[in-house]
């Protein structure tokens, strides 16, 4: 199907671009979401991914699938939105210094918040495994790693996430940051 696919969106096919938005954005989305936690800024870099891939799909050349490349202008996107939120944040003088407002959270929060405090590699590399469930070949051609860093990187996050999840102190050391 990729490659019928890909032959269409090469030759200007309308319907053909209908299709990858209908088969890819909410794959797209869950990713974006895991990573800024922000639906909206989710699905505008959703909607960037594929307008990326959508001009540049005659640089696609196959060597890995459809999705796998798709994720990998994805994971571009995400560092080139972080980038710029960086410089953002930096420029407002209305930043808050301090997180305020914490209350207890389900196991489902704590994990996403446990998942939140991974570096952006470890987060990403995870996310994409084992959210996204791609294989760890395609995780590496996605983010132009060797597969034994992948492995690392994911064996990393998940001994970390356990570490604090296994934290009782977990949800109130936000608490006590804002005392």
């Amino acid at each position: 199907m990729d490659e019928l696919l890909i032959d269409r969106l090469r030759a200007g096919d309308r319907q053909a671009a209908d299709t990858l938005v209908e088969s890819y954005f909410d794959d797209l989305y869950r990713f974006f979401r895991h990573l800024t936690r922000d639906p909206h800024e989710a699905e505008d870099l959703a909607q960037q991914t594929l307008l990326r891939a959508l001009h540049g799909i005659k640089g696609f050349d196959g060597r890995s699938r459809l999705r796998t490349w798709l994720h990998g202008i994805a994971y571009r996107e995400f560092l080139n939105w972080q980038r710029g939120r960086r410089i953002l944040l930096a420029l407002d003088p209305r930043r808050p210094h301090v997180e305020t407002g914490f209350e207890a959270f389900a196991d489902r929060e704590r994990l996403l918040d446990a998942i939140g405090r991974l570096s952006t590699k470890l987060r990403t590399v995870f996310l994409m495994a084992e959210v996204q469930e791609l294989a760890l070949e395609e995780v590496a051609a996605a983010l132009v790693l060797p597969i034994g860093t992948v492995k690392s990187r994911l064996h990393e996050a998940r001994h970390r996430l356990r570490q604090m999840l296994a934290d009782p102190e977990l949800e109130t050391a936000h608490a006590s940051e804002t005392v």
